[in-house]
């Protein structure tokens, strides 16, 4: 695919994604007299997806001469960004699946938690362990997939897991043990189920890309396949404040409604 197309559709995807995401932090912030937890983990969701979308304006303003060369320390720091900020929003879908579902929403110490352990992880691919490097396209720069070390194969596997697999599977096991005797409403529970399928299409070409490196060789990784990763889940960044907008509003409503009971 040409460069030029790559950048066209991170540009489409940047600017829609920032649109919908400032979109569904208004949504919250009006509809609400007072910001709890809950509400907290709407808004590092959709912070981190606004962080990491606005990432996708920075290889428009690279000239055409200088893609095939990016700077040793602007790739890193572009690698660090991004990927901290995606495994922040990765973690956050079990945040908002915890706050919809349950009574007992995740405290400030789970996002605590959530941020440094998406900052180390974010971190150590600088010391020596992978490494980031610049994509085929020369749009992004993504961890050096072709690096065939046994701790680099290690590390690709626990991110994986740890940002991707156990997110996505605790959110599922949360969903399916919801009662039919639950208060949640059925608008939580499409919203919740939206969402979590929405970020599993979106962030499966990245997981694929991890176990193919695993088990398959680096050489048969085509360009096609490591632009397709990030195209793909920040689509999903941009698509997942509307799903929000859509199933949220009743659900908001009656969970304002709550509040105003217990105040009273």
């Amino acid at each position: 695919m040409d460069v030029n197309v790559i950048r066209n559709l991170y540009v489409i995807i940047g600017c829609t994604g920032i649109v919908t995401n400032m979109h569904a932090i208004y949504t919250i912030v009006a509809s609400t007299k007072k910001l709890t937890t809950r509400h907290i983990a709407y808004l590092y969701y959709f912070v981190n997806n606004i962080l990491l979308i606005q990432l996708s304006f920075i290889p428009t303003f690279i000239p055409n001469q200088a893609q095939s060369k990016w700077p040793n320390i602007m790739c890193n720091l572009y690698g660090i960004t991004s990927h901290y900020t995606g495994y922040c929003s990765l973690m956050s879908i079990f945040f908002v699946t915890v706050s919809c579902l349950k009574d007992s929403p995740p405290s400030m110490n789970h996002f605590a938690w959530a941020t440094v352990m998406a900052l180390l992880c974010s971190l150590i691919p600088t010391l020596g362990l992978c490494g980031y490097t610049g994509d085929p396209h020369h749009t992004t720069c993504l961890i050096n997939w072709r690096n065939t070390t046994d701790g680099c194969r290690v590390f690709l596997v626990i991110i994986s897991l740890m940002f991707f697999g156990l997110p996505c599977l605790s959110s599922v096991y949360e969903l399916m043990n919801v009662g039919k005797n639950s208060t949640v409403s059925s608008d939580a529970i499409k919203l919740v189920t939206s969402l979590i399928i929405l970020t599993i299409v979106s962030w499966l070409p990245f997981a694929v890309l991890s176990f193919w490196e695993l088990i398959g060789r680096a050489s048969d990784i085509t360009p096609m396949m490591e632009a397709s990763p990030p195209l793909a889940a920040k689509g999903g960044m941009a698509l997942a404040p509307l799903v929000y907008v859509w199933f949220s509003k009743s659900a908001v409503k009656k969970e304002t409604k709550q509040e105003d009971k217990k105040e009273n």
